[in-house]
């Protein structure tokens, strides 16, 4: 088992995240996964040797030590680099960690959510984040690549009977990947089912930068036009959008007051600008970050949006070439 942290979580907060299966056990191998998947057994919960109470006194101790320093924590995570419902003691270990006092939160592709002894060891989880990419099997069999074992039918019938027995927070995350899952027939799919879903916040992120010619993200004014689609139908959308690469520049409290605005969703210029004005944020700030490639400038629609830079768009507005080429790609 390995903790990680304290780190800073977009939407958790300040966490800890503990990881208690080895790298690459998973149910899926999909496209836009870093950790390469090495689970060839059978998708079904198995023992990987890790000691619920052992695993909780090590947490318990991290927090002490963390206590002792003044430094709190708002959530303990459980996202490791693979299928956390793989692990049959799963249900014991979130019991034991929620005893330590801080909520417990677990990142779940739900493709196990079917079994019975699957979902009941879940339901003691405070927060759960349900990865749903698409409803369509073959945009399923290409970006997420199952194990043989799986089943989307079974998988989308797991998802349904969660959600309704779910006493915490859920939220759901979709990888929108160019080509694969962000036309208009997959997202009104996709629209269906988070309705039935009904989760606390939908999640819109998008794949990371690994050179592969296939794994591309939706340009601006799609990502716009996507959100806008499922905004327009499910409460509660947001956009997860990669950081740019290196290390983040300095920048001033007003600045990043307002990065932190745009970093879950697009706003028009004419919103941004009522919003700011009880701020006193100044508009110059937001020409400032523009100039410097933090934030994108994108007609859409006939007006102008504000969409926080992304990895793979250039800086300095060079991704579309200004806003003729932005034009066109909203016209294709």
């Amino acid at each position: 088992m390995q903790i990680v942290g304290p780190y800073v979580s977009r939407r958790l907060g300040r966490v800890l995240g503990i990881e208690t299966l080895p790298a690459g056990q998973c149910t899926l191998s999909c496209l836009h996964c870093l950790t390469v998947s090495s689970s060839v057994q059978p998708p079904l919960p198995r023992d990987f040797g890790t000691d619920p109470e052992a695993a909780a006194e090590a947490v318990g101790r991290r927090l002490e030590e963390l206590e002792s320093r003044g430094s709190t924590v708002d959530a303990l995570v459980l996202k490791p680099r693979g299928e956390i419902t793989l692990d049959a003691r799963l249900g014991d270990l979130l019991k034991a960690l929620r005893r330590l006092g801080p909520k417990v939160a677990l990142f779940t592709n739900g493709t196990l959510l079917h079994l019975p002894e699957v979902s009941q060891a879940v339901l003691a989880a405070d927060w759960v984040s349900l990865r749903v990419e698409t409803t369509r099997h073959d945009a399923w069999l290409a970006l997420n690549r199952p194990h043989p074992g799986v089943a989307l039918p079974e998988v989308v019938r797991g998802l349904l009977a969660f959600s309704k027995a779910f006493p915490g927070t859920l939220v759901t995350e979709t990888t929108l990947v160019k080509g694969f899952n962000d036309d208009t027939d997959h997202l009104a799919d996709l629209a269906r089912l988070l309705s039935h879903l009904r989760p606390f916040r939908s999640y819109l992120s998008f794949p990371p930068e690994t050179g592969h010619p296939e794994l591309q993200p939706p340009d601006p004014v799609r990502i716009l036009e996507c959100f806008e689609f499922l905004h327009s139908r499910l409460p509660g959308v947001r956009l997860l959008l990669p950081d740019l690469p290196g290390p983040e520049p300095p920048v001033g409290a007003g600045q990043e007051r307002l990065l932190g605005l745009l970093a879950f969703r697009p706003f028009s210029e004419k919103a941004l600008r009522q919003l700011l004005v009880p701020t006193g944020i100044s508009w110059e700030v937001v020409e400032r970050l523009v100039e410097g490639g933090r934030v994108r400038r994108v007609p859409f629609k006939g007006q102008v949006h504000y969409l926080r830079a992304s990895l793979g768009w250039g800086t300095h507005n060079r991704a579309f070439g200004g806003c003729a080429d932005a034009e066109r790609a909203r016209a294709r």
